[in-house]
């Protein structure tokens, strides 16, 4: 009974010399501020809003048009009938897009003592607390970015294997190699899968730990129970995303690539319910390249604004000579701006932005609609839920200390695939 009673016990009970609640502390100081704050790492989340409306039960909806309506007379002007008959109607397609969202909870651990400095003034509290909550919050939403780009795919290919004083160093290859993505997963769990099926996993045993990170050699050290296994062409992923990756959201790569049922609905038998694929770039990416990229969207009727998320290494070729990107933008007599964070120019839809981002992997791009995006869910980043007294602070059953959550429920969501385009096939001068 005194566990249980221990184990229910939160923050709130816990007050200051004057008698101030270190529950409201918390609150006044990192409730609806921190929760909000996306740095550039987290470029999708920054550029796609979030919305927690269309819920039906445990899905999201959303209704898409699939099919325009057909029916279509056409008659001479100089017909003597002017009262001609009509074909009849061919009936427009609409149909429910279903998405599930997914949980991602975040846990750290804060010492008894740790915990005892805090409690004088609000000003101790903040030296204490503001890297502990900071990290967290990063951690969280890094984690929602490798989703949104990548769920229900993988982090990056083995190249190769092998074993150095009683660890797995894992060079990942170029192609899949996204140097950002490691350094967050430093001391990170994963989950290693023999392909990119996702269907067999290799760490059958248990998990295997990211103990370090060498990005200038591509390589990962994995520490664990199973990991001599690992071996090239093994792919990897968080731990705990599940077989095909379940637990995870479908991200960006996997919502493109679909061919099949996508949110519930068969864009084998709905083709503008389909994404593009622009696999032949065989060399580094240029302008002219996504420019043909571009009018696979624009041909299927795209005429909006496209961003393309690139990785670092692409990025780099892209800048390498800023005057033929000029020479570009002037024999086309298109528009070119040459800034710090992204490249903007004009191709056959309109306004196209270069953005480079440091999950990207180095051999392929998203070129994205991204206002036929949205992220859905019943809640972003938070510390709390609605109707509940306390925030996630719990004191731990068993060890001298509390535990901090925070906690999303969410998926990224694309009405209009036929917007988007996967591009692959990048080799990059600079890796």
């Amino acid at each position: 009974a005194s566990q249980s009673n221990e184990s229910r016990c939160v923050m709130a009970v816990v007050t200051t010399e004057n008698g101030t609640s270190v529950d409201g502390l918390f609150k006044n100081r990192y409730i609806g501020r921190v929760e909000q704050v996306l740095s550039q790492d987290n470029e999708f989340q920054k550029r796609v809003p979030f919305d927690s409306s269309n819920k039906i039960g445990r899905y999201y909806m959303k209704a898409v048009q699939l099919r325009r309506p057909q029916g279509v007379t056409f008659a001479s002007g100089s017909s003597a009938n002017d009262a001609f008959a009509l074909n009849g109607s061919v009936a427009s397609t609409i149909l429910d897009a279903y998405i599930d969202a997914s949980s991602i909870v975040m846990q750290d651990r804060i010492g008894y003592t740790t915990m005892a400095r805090a409690m004088s003034t609000e000003q101790a509290f903040a030296e204490v607390f503001d890297v502990t909550v900071e990290g967290l919050q990063m951690q969280a939403r890094a984690n929602i970015e490798l989703m949104s780009l990548y769920g229900q795919t993988d982090l990056g290919t083995v190249e190769s294997a092998s074993t150095v004083s009683s660890k797995r160093q894992v060079v990942i290859s170029k192609a899949t190699w996204a140097a950002g993505i490691w350094p967050q997963l430093e001391g990170a769990l994963v989950d290693v899968y023999a392909d990119s099926t996702l269907a067999s996993k290799v760490t059958a045993t248990t998990y295997l730990q990211v103990v370090s990170v060498d990005i200038a050699n591509r390589t990962i050290t994995l520490d664990g129970t199973d990991y001599a296994s690992v071996t090239t062409n093994n792919v990897i992923v968080p731990y705990g995303t599940g077989t095909a990756g379940a637990s995870w959201a479908k991200g960006v790569s996997k919502i493109i690539q679909t061919s099949g049922t996508l949110f519930g609905i068969d864009n084998s038998a709905y083709g503008n319910f389909k994404g593009n694929s622009y696999p032949s770039v065989n060399g580094v990416l240029t302008l002219g390249k996504i420019n043909s990229a571009a009018s696979l969207a624009w041909n299927r009727g795209t005429a909006r604004k496209l961003t393309c998320f690139v990785s670092a290494w692409t990025w780099t070729d892209m800048n390498v000579d800023a005057a033929a990107l000029r020479r570009y933008a002037e024999s086309t007599k298109a528009g070119l701006d040459l800034g710090t964070t992204s490249i903007t120019y004009y191709g056959p839809n309109g306004e196209i932005e270069i953005v480079p981002h440091r999950f990207v992997k180095a051999g392929e791009a998203f070129l994205l609609d991204l206002s036929s995006w949205s992220r859905v869910g019943s809640m972003d980043v938070t510390y709390s839920l609605p109707g509940l007294p306390e925030n996630f602070i719990l004191q731990l059953p068993s060890n001298a200390g509390f535990e901090l959550r925070n906690f999303s429920d969410q998926a990224p969501f694309c009405w209009n695939p036929s917007a988007q385009t996967y591009i692959s096939g990048i080799v990059n001068n600079s890796l």
